[in-house]
């Protein structure tokens, strides 16, 4: 900062002193102050400025092109005529990695998505050398797991999520520490199976759905027999008699030209049958 204010100061006074002597040597005091009020302007525009940087954040000072230096949270000066600043974010950042298609080792496609953590250590390599960090990663990951998965088929991907995630974070690590970043953390955050498969679970577990709704209407069924049998074997000979005429009475009260009877009313018949026929045996 010394070396630009001596130069701004030298700057200054040069102008200046062309602007006194115009007025002396060519009498000329249109001259003398136009070049004052360069003099003037160059002085003003030579002189630092300050600027504040807040606590999560680090500035980067580029001087005519070239790294200069790194300012920490606080007030810091620089020459705006001179100085290219550059803000950098220090705090940790979660980046989503949106699914894509990953071909596994049994020929299906399967849509997989990250999350990676990550935290700029260093504002100066950070922004020397890697052009955009968080695009940099995403193609790290996008490439790795292509690779990871290709070698699993979707059973083994779905077991391996763990397994996965170090390998990640692993080849993260090795390909940015040059960058002054802190990986803090690569995790597979879903795993979609591709429509063929899900079309497939669908109508397996529609078809466990209605195979279970059968053996329950099933047993449901033999209940309702086995009570009616155990009923049937507990009345005596006049109410199964009554029970038998006022069935066939609402039969023949209905409208329908034909009746069907059901299984359970059937075998009820059949029973009240058998045991009217036992008991005019006995007598």
């Amino acid at each position: 900062m010394q070396s630009g204010e001596e130069f701004s100061r030298l700057g200054s006074l040069v102008i200046l002193g062309l602007a006194v002597g115009s007025f002396f040597l060519f009498n000329s005091l249109f001259l003398a102050i136009v070049l004052g009020i360069n003099a003037i302007a160059l002085f003003l525009g030579f002189l630092p400025t300050y600027g504040q940087i807040h606590d999560h954040e680090n500035v980067v000072i580029f001087r005519f092109g070239r790294y200069f230096t790194t300012k920490k949270p606080g007030i810091y000066w620089y020459y705006p005529r001179f100085d290219e600043l550059i803000v950098i974010d220090m705090r940790s950042q979660v980046i989503e990695v949106h699914p894509v298609d990953y071909l596994t080792k049994d020929s299906l496609f399967a849509k997989v998505g990250c999350i990676y953590q990550v935290k700029v250590i260093d504002a100066r390599n950070a922004l020397i050398h890697v052009k955009d960090y968080k695009t940099a990663i995403t193609a790290t990951i996008s490439s790795s797991l292509r690779k990871i998965i290709a070698e699993l088929s979707f059973e083994e991907l779905n077991a391996s999520v763990e397994s996965i995630n170090k390998q990640l974070k692993t080849e993260v690590e090795n390909v940015s520490k040059d960058w002054g970043l802190k990986v803090e953390k690569v995790e597979v955050s879903q795993i979609i199976p591709p429509a063929s498969l899900i079309e497939a679970l669908k109508n397996k577990r529609e078809a466990a759905e209605k195979k279970l709704t059968l053996e329950i209407q099933a047993r449901t069924k033999q209940v309702n027999l086995e009570v009616l049998n155990e009923i049937a074997s507990k009345l005596d000979d006049k109410t199964l008699t009554f029970l038998y005429l006022e069935t066939m009475k609402s039969m023949a009260e209905g409208r329908a030209s034909k009746i069907y009877f059901p299984s359970e009313l059937t075998q009820l018949v059949s029973k009240i049958s058998g045991v009217l026929k036992s008991n005019s045996e006995n007598k």
